[in-house]
């Protein structure tokens, strides 16, 4: 890893909250932390992520070209949960900008190094476990509500 963040490209690893049992966050964060180890990543701390919408949809940890992200209400494919912070990412990642806001430079030798909390303590309690089997593959999580919803019954955001 630390030879590509090297070469200069952005690099942003992204995980998800609690609704990913298989891909979660806190395992992400053990990989980034103890194998990948990116240059100053260490002093980084987490932050908002904030996007056009004025929503903080999760917060970031980020140092130069790299981003550790934890996206809040989202499961194994972010940009189905998430779209809006999805791209905003994606965005942000390409063009060598920071997560939180998008609005400065991120890239490698530029000296960013995002400002927070060591750990990140977001917690929602339980409102994202089903305790009951559902029928069929039509249902999805609607972030607006906080609960699996029928796919025909999304709330518009």
């Amino acid at each position: 890893m630390s030879s590509l963040l090297n070469l200069g490209p952005s690099t942003q690893n992204s995980s998800s909250f609690f609704l990913d049992y298989v891909c979660n966050w806190i395992g992400g964060q053990a990989i980034v932390n103890d194998l990948l180890q990116p240059p100053f990543f260490s002093s980084a701390g987490f932050t908002d992520i904030v996007t056009t919408d004025n929503i903080t949809h999760g917060q970031v940890r980020q140092a130069a070209n790299f981003a550790f992200a934890r996206i809040y209400y989202s499961g194994h494919e972010v940009p189905f949960y998430q779209p809006v912070v999805a791209l905003s990412l994606f965005n942000r990642t390409i063009h060598g900008m920071d997560i939180a806001t998008g609005t400065l430079q991120a890239r490698m030798g530029g000296g960013y190094v995002s400002v927070g909390t060591s750990t990140s303590e977001f917690r929602e309690g339980n409102v994202t476990v089903v305790y009951e089997v559902l029928d069929g593959a039509e249902w999805v999580y609607d972030v607006t509500l906080g609960k699996p919803v029928m796919a025909g019954n999304r709330t518009k955001v």
